[in-house]
């Protein structure tokens, strides 16, 4: 098939192997006999100092006869005392997909980051970590709510909640977060949930922007409407209001000055 299958004993040395070697790495069943095989693939994870399997999926970059590396992900298991059986598959396409996707992820110029089902972080981009102000290394592992504004922590978990129930591309959501120095950053976020072959959900990705500069112009524009709504109020205010025959002038400006200046 198109399996590369090896076979070891207890010291490491390769006795048997399929000749699927030649297409994949370039070399002939008998180049890689004994330990030769770990010279020549430059397997720098191999040691004969108690050479063990590993029972789970894992990947090793080998070189190949023509000097490139390529990517195989093996599945041990034990054949017999003395022997240990090894099946790989070539996933150097899948690997090189998976680099494009982080190079991309990684000089995007927004805020991308992964978390497990329980909200933990799991993955920060480069581009996160320069806005915040922190290390992704110190990070890592931490629940994503600790940077939103305490005011507003409960309304984005709530929203998440709910939304999580009905659908795995959860709608932008507004609100702020507080960078490392204190400073407090508007972000816009969008999050969908990644699921496994059972259908259950095993965490978050989500990306975010830095909407500030609209928020900030937002607050503005605000604050001028209520300043104008308070202005025609306070005008309408006086316009109604009524002045006894005995008021002096002087008390006449006197409240107007007075309900002026509360507007």
């Amino acid at each position: 098939g198109t399996s590369l299958v090896l076979a070891v004993n207890k010291k490491g040395e390769v006795v048997y192997c399929s000749d699927t070697i030649t297409p994949i790495l370039g070399y002939t069943r008998e180049e890689v006999k004994g330990y030769n095989y770990w010279e020549l693939t430059n397997d720098k994870e191999f040691t004969t100092i108690n050479y063990t399997i590993n029972e789970s999926l894992y990947i090793r970059k080998l070189r190949c006869k023509d000097g490139s590396f390529k990517f195989i992900q093996w599945k041990d298991s034990k054949y017999s005392d003395d022997l240990y059986l090894g099946i790989g598959q070539d996933v150097t396409d899948q690997i090189e997909v998976q680099n494009q996707y982080k190079k991309l992820i990684e000089s995007a110029s927004d805020i991308i980051y992964e978390t497990d089902k329980h909200g933990n972080l799991t993955f920060i981009n480069s581009f996160t970590d320069k806005i915040f102000g922190y290390k992704i290394e110190d990070e890592l592992g931490k629940h994503f709510s600790r940077y939103i504004h305490q005011d507003y922590v409960d309304t984005v978990i709530k929203y998440y909640i709910d939304c999580s129930l009905k659908k795995d591309e959860i709608p932008y959501i507004e609100f702020p977060i507080i960078k490392k120095n204190g400073e407090m950053l508007w972000v816009s976020q969008k999050v969908t949930l990644t699921r496994n072959a059972e259908g259950e959900i095993t965490g978050h990705v989500a990306i975010a922007r830095d909407t500030t500069f609209i928020k900030k112009i937002e607050l503005e524009q605000n604050e001028r409407k209520e300043k104008v709504e308070s202005y025609n109020n306070t005008i309408n205010n006086l316009l109604r209001n009524t002045y006894k025959a005995n008021d002096s002038f002087q008390d006449i400006i006197c409240q107007i000055l007075k309900l002026s200046s509360q507007g």
